[in-house]
């Protein structure tokens, strides 16, 4: 037999298998890659610039909520410790109070000696002494220094606010009233003003510094050193003061028993100004302690008290813008009495606290005096039995803590 030849197509494509197209490598694209463009960027900066000045701007409020948080913990703290003072240290015994006489402008005890009675003027036969009063030893101490701050006399800060300026309204003030300490010989001595500091000034803000040489070491109570450098105590900053004002709770009544009962306001004051004098020049040298009057329907007439009474009220203060100045939350005093420039009347002293300050006006009230409309809060006030009111502010008060207590001893008021 004989073999067939074989078509040469039919064996190549047996053997040869056709090759699979390939596509040029330089006809493949590169797929473009993501970017950030300039305008993206500044976006974002101005974003991130915006929340970072956000959480600046947090840092002095969180500062101030903490400040005002410390101010309202330790003033309780200092109302309880002057509470206990004013109790232990028979501070209510009026034996222990000086006054500052009239006549001399010296310190003179309230008590007579001679007749354990309240002393009484020669010539009216009147109490030298009248509730309410404000037991003020820090005040008094620091006036009786033989050089004392400028301004700062016996005969200015006698009466309650004091009456340096023509800052008094006549039979609205009350007087001021020092301290006495008993000494080794049986006697009385008029209390100094470094122990009435001792007790008067809240020693627990204790001042730290760190040493120059090692800033690494933790810092060290400072020490006050006296003579010879003979170390005393530690230093204190002494930012929280306090003082006492009482008020007769039963004014009209004449038991003796009912004479002595009082209500005792505990003032705490935080940086209180006693150096800079009698005057703030920040405030246009508007008096520190300023008696300031409340608009009257008539001149020379009872207050306008028609908004007040129940837990406190409305009523229209007049004086200048910086003396009207008041904030929320401050602290006034509102005196009130029968009758005016006349000292054998009850009168009323209650402490209020600032709810609401209204815009200073040029014509306020029914007198069209310049001043501005306040609302306190606070205790009732009987509209009837005192219709003559004035309104006085004291710097730096920051809480004010109230109780009912019996003087020591029998009614010093007696006959």
């Amino acid at each position: 037999m004989f073999d067939l030849p074989i078509p040469a197509q039919t064996v190549l494509a047996r053997t040869i298998p056709a090759a699979p197209a390939v596509a040029p490598l330089h006809s493949k694209r590169m797929a473009p890659r993501a970017g950030i463009s300039l305008l993206e960027v500044l976006i974002s900066i101005f974003v991130l610039a915006v929340g970072l000045l956000s959480i600046a701007s947090l840092l002095p409020v969180g500062s101030f909520q903490m400040q005002k948080a410390l101010i309202e913990e330790r003033k309780g703290i200092v109302a309880l410790n002057g509470f206990r003072e004013f109790r232990t240290r028979d501070f209510s015994d009026p034996r222990f109070w000086t006054r500052v006489d009239f006549g001399s402008k010296l310190l003179v005890p309230v008590v007579d000696p001679t007749s354990g009675q309240i002393g009484r003027d020669p010539s009216t036969g009147q109490p030298l002494l009248q509730l309410p009063v404000a037991i003020d030893p820090l005040m008094i101490a620091l006036a009786s220094q033989p050089t004392p701050p400028s301004g700062l006399t016996l005969a200015a800060v006698r009466t309650f606010p004091h009456n340096g300026g023509n800052n008094q309204i006549p039979g609205l003030e009350m007087q001021r009233l020092g301290l006495v300490t008993p000494t080794s010989q049986g006697g009385i001595l008029a209390m100094s003003y470094p122990l009435a500091e001792t007790i008067f000034m809240s020693r627990d803000d204790a001042v730290y510094e760190k040493d120059p040489n090692d800033p690494d070491l933790p810092p060290v109570g400072k020490i006050e050193f006296g003579a010879n450098n003979v170390p005393l105590r530690r230093q204190v900053e002494g930012s929280f003061t306090w003082l006492v004002t009482l008020a007769p709770v039963h004014l009209f009544s004449r038991n003796p028993l009912l004479q002595t009962q009082v209500n005792v306001s505990l003032v705490v004051f935080h940086k209180r100004n006693f150096t800079g004098g009698l005057f703030n020049p920040e405030r246009d040298n508007a008096p520190r302690e300023r008696m300031l009057g409340v608009d009257s329907k008539t001149p020379g007439g009872p207050s306008d008290l028609s908004g007040f009474g129940l837990g406190g009220g409305q009523l229209t203060i007049h004086g200048t813008e910086a003396q009207t100045a008041l904030r929320p939350g401050d602290w006034v005093t509102v005196g009130g009495t029968s009758v005016l420039n006349q000292a054998d009347v009850p009168k009323d002293l209650r402490w209020y606290r600032v709810s609401q300050v209204e815009p200073f006006q040029a014509s306020a009230g029914f007198t069209g005096q310049p001043g501005r409309t306040i609302t306190l809060a606070g205790p009732d006030w009987n509209t009837a039995a005192f219709p003559y009111v004035a309104v006085s502010v004291y710097e730096g008060v920051v809480g004010v803590y109230e109780k009912t207590m019996h003087l020591e001893g029998a009614s010093l008021w007696a006959n």
